[in-house]
């Protein structure tokens, strides 16, 4: 499971910025809601905070919309191409 805050690496690559009150800046332009932690001044940034701020929308995990399409394949279809003359 994924922990709900952005890691201190994480962060750093999202703002690419190492200190706080730079990261602070660019979190406040992108419009990213953040907290101080209270004893060492990390920010505290949300995943689904970057998430919405980036206009990625949550998929649930038992959603069947969320799954990727069925497709069928046409072995036939493969086997057969370029067998046939090309018209010119």
């Amino acid at each position: 499971m994924t922990a709900p805050t952005l890691t201190e690496a994480e962060l750093r690559e999202f703002t690419r910025r190492e200190r706080p009150s730079a990261q602070a800046r660019v979190l406040e332009r992108l419009g990213v809601p953040y907290r101080p932690h209270p004893t060492d001044g990390v920010l505290l940034v949300a995943r689904e905070s970057v998430r919405a701020a980036l206009g990625v929308q949550p998929v649930a995990a038992n959603d069947p919309s969320a799954r990727p399409p069925a497709y069928v394949v046409d072995v036939a279809a493969i086997r057969s191409h370029g067998t046939k003359a090309k018209a010119r």
